[in-house]
């Protein structure tokens, strides 16, 4: 099924800061500062769940081209099953890296590794049916005056009921991006493009395929990233570039089963407007999270 891409970014270079901000009270939150660049290419697994073929699309630096191109070679998958039998197959893939400062140096390490979908192909679920929700309409949401003018990213996880309508919606995660703000406020800031993002979606439409198999809850859950972004930072945001996050922790999907072999997705792994199902036939037995480059 397709995703009908929607650009979600805001370009505000003339937006000015509301110093309103300053005279409120700091709210509670803890904010990771990271550097993230997102690498995309597409990964071949046999039906053994060893890595056949992998090929990145982004060019990366020249120094962490063998490392990553090590540890993917290395990575075991669960064999996918269609109709009963282990096959191989083709997926996309995203690796994000982070690099944080250690003393003198900066670390890099595969910060997460997620498969979003291939429009140009069936997407493979575990249960081999597609994914059930179709994009009808999506209105873009305002962006706040509560956010003085700054860039974020909001990834929300959204379950859609058989009517086409937003069911449950929960934010998983945000983060400002550009640089490094040292704001006293920017938890109200987060707090200010998390209530836009939520809103927005109470007008958001789907259409929802029930032809391919039961619309069961994973099915009809998936992930969308809303990015309020300035025309200044837009471009650091392309896969290959190095970009500055201040995010949150990362939360769950409260209405998922706890059993499910769900993809871990956060705002820094997608782009603006994708939907990503977070159930996938592709899953790691490996645990590249973490791995230093």
């Amino acid at each position: 099924m397709r995703f009908q891409t929607m650009l979600l970014s805001f370009l505000l270079a003339g937006a000015g800061v509301i110093d309103a901000l300053a005279e409120t009270p700091e709210a509670t939150a803890t904010l990771e500062s990271v550097f993230i660049m997102q690498v995309d290419g597409w990964i071949i697994i046999d039906p053994q769940g060893k890595v056949a073929d992998y090929q990145r699309k982004t060019l990366v630096p020249a120094n962490l081209v063998g490392p990553i191109d090590q540890t993917v070679r290395a990575w075991l998958f669960k064999p996918v099953i269609v109709r009963g039998a282990p096959v191989q197959a083709k997926a996309k893939m995203r690796i994000t890296l982070a690099a944080q400062k250690v003393g003198d140096v900066y670390r890099v390490r595969i910060d997460n590794v997620t498969f979003p979908r291939d429009e140009a192909a069936q997407e493979l679920t575990p249960d081999d049916k597609p994914f059930a929700v179709k994009v009808l309409s999506l209105k873009p949401p305002r962006y706040p005056s509560g956010a003085a003018g700054l860039s974020g990213i909001v990834l929300l996880g959204l379950k859609i009921g058989l009517d086409g309508r937003v069911e449950n919606c929960v934010v998983i995660q945000s983060s400002l991006v550009g640089k490094y703000y040292g704001s006293a406020n920017l938890s109200r800031v987060v707090q200010a493009l998390e209530l836009s993002a939520t809103e927005a979606v109470k007008e958001w439409r789907f259409t929802v395929d029930v032809e391919h198999g039961m619309p069961t809850v994973e099915r009809l859950t998936g992930t969308v990233t809303i990015s309020y972004v300035m025309d200044d930072v837009l471009a650091s945001l392309k896969p290959g570039k190095w970009h500055f996050e201040e995010r949150t922790s990362k939360s769950s999907i409260p209405w998922l089963p706890s059993d499910l072999n769900a993809q871990s997705v956060g705002v820094s792994d997608s782009s603006s407007g994708e939907m990503t199902p977070v159930a996938s036939a592709i899953q790691l037995i490996s645990t590249p999270n973490g791995t230093a480059l």
